[in-house]
């Protein structure tokens, strides 16, 4: 609370310098000493300019002119400082999301050559709102995200759905009147779109209006020093172009319509999900988080698997209940599954690894160590451990795909699968680069930042990683607390990354060759029961990419939770949890 009010305070300071700053240099300017401005002074506009307007008076257009030659005047005497003025007015207004950059974009045109004007207005209007867009970041997330909250929701919903064609999305919104530019420049930091991204949409989707604006500036500038027939034809140019400039209002609600079905088009996937989870949480209300005392009681325990590599795990449940194992994704630990071991622990029993790398288990150095077979035989030597034959094995993330790779080299240890948000994707007889992988999923470029080992270590993985997933846990962890975390288990994490250090971070992502030579025999299908859960809103693992899987996996159950991006584990925790304990009971029935 303390920082947010200090952002509020810097904001505010921000705001009351520029207003300040653009008053002093204004009162600076040098004087109008011309023979045209001599008659012209506020008494003469309100006396004189405003009459011959209201009461249509024919000597109208000469008031105008006399204004205007004024204008002209000091212009051409003091150009600099007119430019300098403009630019400054022009992104003071953006940079604080004011409006009047439309009457300053008319008043170019009328100042200035076309070209020029165009230059003008694409530089200060695009300065203007990347200052906006920086200071959102930077001051105003926590305000922003409180008094827009149901217009920032709704458009954290939209990006996630168009991650795959982001540039041409933004660019979209610049051109038509859907969203209101000050709306835009403010919201696309806080709902994780990149700057690049934003600076080129900007840049180029203001033209066609900018085209507008100048122009019509430039025919007032034609009638203010015409007269007679000359002044009709400005202002029928002036009357089209005006008439150009609204059509996009005037169909703005067959285009809101438009936009609307190719959203919801996108998110049906009907033809791969048996039905969808509503969204279990009233998204109005604030979220209720578990009592930090009913995790803390959950008893610890460790073992050391043939290889010397020490694993942390948490064990819940009936000891003769069906064995269930929580494999956690990154950036995570087994305390991801919080919300699922208190429903699921009074039926079965739970075994919650921190995965090799991760939390209080060891972290090898060698990068063969994590490749996903390891993985799975830390999972064997757990079970052994444990004197468990076999057990249902369900994975999230990262986890989800060490799940399903589970099935395939271990298949007489699993009774059943499922994987969270992460779809099963069988081995592949080609080795396709991480590189390559981008080029057809740029969402995943996450994974290439984290598979340089020079960014693996300390919270700036972390940091990127939730940059791109794009849900309101981002910059959590090392941050102040939202509400997706409480503090006790916001303190939590804090504390087992500190430890840690996510010195692993890079591995689990840099084994794609590793992983390609130890599975590429592998069989790509699984005969076991499966359930994949999809997160509507994930824009990394998108539910859609699950679409082949039915192929390969003949006892598949898919069901689509709403409302929740990839942290659905907590930010839907009941819907997770229902269909999980209904899945539960038909695969460990007798």
């Amino acid at each position: 609370m303390e920082t947010q009010i200090s952002q509020v305070a810097l904001l505010a300071l921000l705001v009351v310098g520029a207003i300040t700053g653009v008053y002093v240099f204004f009162q600076n300017a040098p004087e109008a000493v011309f023979s045209e401005c001599e008659s012209i002074s506020v008494s003469y506009v309100i006396r004189g300019v405003l009459p011959t307007w209201l009461n249509g008076r024919n000597d109208k257009m000469g008031t105008v002119q006399g204004l205007w030659q004024c204008a002209s005047q000091y212009r051409e005497h003091h150009a600099a400082f007119v430019l300098s003025s403009f630019c400054i007015v022009y992104i003071a207004l953006q940079t604080f999301a004011i409006p009047g950059p439309i009457v300053l974009s008319i008043l170019s045109g009328a100042m200035y050559p076309f070209m020029q004007a165009q230059i003008l207005v694409a530089f200060c209007a695009t300065t203007g709102a990347s200052l906006c867009f920086m200071l959102s970041y930077f001051l105003g997330r926590g305000v922003f995200n409180k008094v827009l909250a149901g217009m920032i929701g709704r458009f954290k919903e939209k990006i996630a759905h168009n991650q795959g064609n982001l540039f041409y999305y933004l660019l979209f919104l610049r051109i038509t009147p859907l969203l209101p530019n000050w709306f835009v420049n403010i919201a696309c930091p806080l709902v994780g779109v990149p700057f690049k991204y934003f600076f080129l949409a900007t840049l180029i989707g203001l033209v066609p209006a900018n085209f507008l604006h100048i122009s019509t500036g430039a025919t007032l500038n034609g009638a203010a020093g015409a007269s007679g027939g000359s002044n009709a034809v400005s202002f029928a140019v002036l009357f089209l172009l005006q008439f150009v400039a609204l059509l996009p209002t005037l169909f703005k609600g067959k285009i809101e319509k438009y936009e609307k079905e190719a959203f919801e088009k996108s998110k049906k996937t009907n033809w791969q999900f048996s039905k969808s989870a509503a969204s279990w949480r009233d998204m109005t209300q604030p979220r209720k988080h578990m009592d930090s005392s009913v995790w803390k009681q959950w008893p610890h325990s460790f073992v050391t698997t043939p290889e010397g590599i020490k694993i942390h795990y948490v064990d819940v449940g009936p000891r003769d209940g069906p064995p269930i194992v929580m494999l956690h994704g990154w950036p995570d630990l087994w305390f991801g599954w919080r919300y699922q071991i208190q429903a699921l622990s009074p039926t079965y029993r739970l075994i919650i690894p921190d995965v090799r790398g991760f939390g209080q288990s060891s972290t090898p150095q060698e990068l063969e160590a994590y490749g996903t077979k390891n993985i799975t035989n830390d999972v064997v030597a757990l079970l052994d451990a444990l004197k468990i034959e076999r057990a249902v094995v369900l994975g999230h993330d990262w986890g989800g795909n060490a799940s399903w790779r589970m099935a395939l080299y271990h298949p007489d240890r699993v009774l059943a699968v499922c994987g969270v948000c992460t779809p099963f994707v069988p081995p592949r007889k080609q080795y396709m680069s991480l590189e390559d992988l981008c080029k057809y999923l740029p969402q995943f470029k996450y994974q290439q930042f984290l598979a340089d080992a020079k960014n693996s270590g300390g919270s700036t993985a972390l940091h990127e990683l939730l940059k791109v997933v794009n849900t309101d846990v981002d910059h959590v962890i090392f941050k102040e607390r939202t509400e997706m975390l409480s503090e006790d288990e916001l303190q939590y994490y804090i504390d087992q990354y500190t430890q840690s250090k996510f010195t692993s971070a890079n591995w689990v992502y840099a084994t794609k060759m590793i992983d390609f030579e130890t599975e590429k025999d592998l069989p790509g299908t699984i005969e076991h029961p499966a359930l994949f859960i999809g997160a509507a809103d994930d824009p990394v693992l998108k539910p859609e990419m699950a679409k082949e899987m039915p192929k390969v996996i003949p006892n598949l159950q898919m069901e689509l939770v709403e409302d929740a991006g990839h942290w659905v584990l907590f930010e839907q925790p009941e819907a997770v949890n229902a269909i999980l304990s209904e899945w539960l009971a038909k695969v460990t029935s007798p």
